[in-house]
């Protein structure tokens, strides 16, 4: 009785073991899963973004209307009327809304775009029209990319200064 006693000992210390791997390699093959899965998301993340851009400057490229107008707000959002403020004003938020994902992404895979972003935006900054478009329409944005706005200003601005 005492062998038999053992030998059960031993088949459930087995048994418990065999069970013990059984999710260890579980965990192993749930974290692979998770990191294929997260890579895919920032790769459908950044692909998204790309097509966005590019649905925004065909729509600009494609009509000479909208050209017209992004040029002009460019030159003198003041000068423009209220109609054209609007208009403008949509375009600019298209954009940025756009940028704002780049910086919710913020990934190695996003870091292209951000670059070009931070790029664009600065050249809005250095033309003169972009602070007093933003006072008006940062608060439709996110706090963290208001922040992250607010800094750029005061960057390019500093630097314009030195």
């Amino acid at each position: 009785s005492g062998s038999g006693q053992m030998s059960w000992d031993a088949l459930g210390a087995t048994a418990e073991l065999l069970a013990a791997l059984g999710v260890l390699f579980s965990l192993v093959y749930l974290g692979v899963q998770i990191r294929q899965n997260t890579k895919w998301l920032r790769q459908q993340a950044f692909q998204m973004s790309t097509n966005e851009i590019r649905r925004w400057t065909s729509r600009i490229a494609d009509s000479h209307e909208a050209a017209e107008l992004w040029l002009k707000g460019q030159r003198s959002y003041a000068d423009l009327d209220q109609v054209a403020q609007m208009r403008f004003s949509m375009i600019v938020f298209e954009q940025l809304s756009i940028y704002s994902t780049y910086q919710l992404h913020d990934s190695d895979e996003m870091l292209g775009l951000i670059d070009s972003a931070v790029s664009n935006i600065g050249s809005w900054i250095r033309a003169g029209w972009f602070e007093r478009w933003w006072s008006g329409w940062r608060v439709q944005f996110p706090p963290e990319f208001q922040a992250y706005i607010d800094d750029l200003i005061t960057r390019v601005q500093t630097e314009a200064d030195a």
